[in-house]
């Protein structure tokens, strides 16, 4: 069936994969469990390099799944040669070793169709592996994105809002695409939307790609604040003022805090005796 003669789906999910074989399947499957079922996969082999992972990609062969072999470029082109390949109106970016729980599409796409304001649809992480926490992102227009990224880095969105952001940067390659494609997108007036359930399971591992982009954290961030400068200095006031509230409740934090209240209690005869010998003095 040649490209013309595709059936045309309502969402095309793509599965970027580098050397991730061993994991892909979960990823495939947790789609094809979808409640929601109007939807093509599109898994990119971004050059795999290690046998493994080439060998299953070579003949995958799963209901309503594609994959495309590409050079070694990155995430980011990865994303954006699997989103060309899309005929869906919607996009939903799954990372090869994360999954989606069953009910993710259903409720998401529901977002999308009642409300033409929201572009993208995020939710709450449920993280596995290595470690073991929960966030909730809260969404929100693009004041919420100038300090953090408040959306999961894989996350339903209109693939007009992709044309409108010209994809995903591929300059990009240390990670932090994510936060810097939904700048890209809430700045063109696009609302996130958080769906407050955990529906994304996020696998952590020692080579995790958060953990090697936290490493390059500050200069990240400065690569964001250049790409969307005009966005920072619009809303420098909120910045700072949002700055100094995280600070602020960082220092309570600390006051708060058990080992410093010990701490005081523990030091306090030292304070007092040397507050009488500096007044002899």
């Amino acid at each position: 069936m040649n490209s013309m003669e595709r059936k045309l789906n309502k969402v095309s999910v793509v599965i970027p994969c580098f050397n991730q074989g061993q994991y892909v399947d979960d990823a495939v499957n947790s789609v094809l469990k979808q409640t929601y079922q109007d939807f093509e996969i599109i898994i990119v082999n971004d050059g795999s390099t290690d046998q493994f992972t080439s060998n299953k990609l070579k003949n995958y062969d799963q209901p309503r799944t594609q994959v495309i072999h590409t050079h070694n470029l990155g995430l980011s082109a990865a994303r954006n040669n699997g989103i060309k390949a899309a005929n869906g109106e919607y996009i939903l970016v799954l990372d090869a070793d994360d999954t989606f729980e069953p009910s993710f599409l259903e409720k998401a796409v529901l977002h999308l169709e009642k409300e033409e304001t929201i572009g993208v649809v995020t939710c709450g992480i449920k993280s596995f592996g290595r470690e073991n926490w929960t966030a909730y992102p809260t969404g929100g227009d693009v004041t919420a994105f100038l300090l953090k990224s408040n959306s999961c880095g894989n996350a339903l969105f209109r693939k007009i809002c992709w044309e409108e952001a010209e994809g995903y940067d591929e300059n990009m390659k240390d990670g932090y695409e994510d936060w810097n494609f939904w700048i890209a997108v809430t700045k063109r007036g696009w609302k996130v939307y958080s769906i407050p359930e955990l529906l994304f399971n996020y696998r952590t591992s020692k080579t995790s790609m958060y953990r090697e982009s936290y490493k390059k954290n500050a200069e990240i961030r400065r690569q964001i604040v250049i790409n969307h400068k005009e966005v920072f200095q619009d809303h420098v006031e909120n910045i700072i003022f949002e700055m100094t509230k995280i600070k602020e409740k960082e220092i309570q934090e600390i006051l708060d805090s058990k080992s410093y209240k010990l701490g005081r209690f523990i030091l306090s005869p030292f304070v007092k005796v040397f507050g009488r010998l500096k007044t002899r003095k």
